[in-house]
């Protein structure tokens, strides 16, 4: 189910322009490996959320510069909702 809903949300952008990763269940959020201004490549993983006591990586499915961190570490996400945003070059 996590892979479906990955699959609707990622390889969507050959857009350029702003990007927004979002929860895809509900957890703990326990790192955030970014920070404002710091470039991701694809596959680099971003924040690792505690779901169902199993620790996911979300990882940037596309190259580009972090505008926006909307979580911290130790805060609790529902599904859907907004982790990072990314500009898209």
């Amino acid at each position: 189910e996590r892979e479906r809903a990955a699959h609707l949300i990622t390889g969507k952008s050959a857009a350029k322009g702003p990007v927004t990763v979002v929860a895809l269940m509900p957890g703990f959020v326990s790192r955030v490996l970014v920070s404002p201004e710091d470039s991701v490549e694809p596959g680099q993983p971003m924040v690792v959320i505690e779901a169902m006591k199993m620790q996911n990586e979300v990882v940037s499915e596309v190259a580009g510069v972090v505008r926006e961190v909307h979580v911290e570490a130790d805060q609790t996400v529902k599904g859907g909702d907004p982790l990072i945003t990314l500009e898209v070059a």
